[in-house]
């Protein structure tokens, strides 16, 4: 977890997740980033570094934020999101590239709401992703911060 100025106002945020059954991996909503005030995200990258596995077939993961945990990636299924991978969107799991049009959702929008990761149908029992983001404060009070991983 770190965040690091890249140019003024611009922020980088990034939050890493390791899966594991019991916790991270265990079905159910997942904060990745803890959002104060109002903030304009420029970009979300989800950079998976090693492969996700399910607990049992039929786990999936979504990316969103408090009223809609799929409202930036709709449900994905986990074991087919794989190491040293772009996760950008439900139907191309493993992208080498990303371009714009590939994940409109996760460009150029102001949040006033965490940003969390949903696990569905099954646990994630194992498997590495890291979550970047590039924003800057819109209110004064705004801020992002990442979530320590439980």
């Amino acid at each position: 977890m770190s965040q690091l100025t890249t140019s003024d106002p611009n922020r980088l945020t990034r939050n890493t997740f390791t899966f594991v059954a019991g916790t991270t991996g265990a079905t159910g909503n997942h904060t990745v980033f803890t959002v104060t005030g109002c903030v304009f995200v420029k970009k979300i990258t989800a950079y998976t570094t090693t492969d996700l596995v399910p607990d049992v077939a039929g786990a999936t993961i979504a990316l969103g934020i408090v009223a809609n945990n799929a409202g930036l990636i709709d449900a994905t299924v986990a074991a087919s999101i794989d190491a040293t991978k772009l996760w950008n969107r439900s139907t191309s799991a493993a992208a080498d590239a990303a371009h714009r049009t590939d994940f409109a959702y996760l460009y150029d929008f102001s949040l006033i709401s965490n940003i969390l990761y949903n696990i569905a149908v099954q646990a994630i029992a194992s498997g590495v992703i890291q979550f970047i983001v590039e924003w800057y404060p819109l209110s004064t009070d705004g801020n992002l911060v990442a979530t320590t991983p439980a």
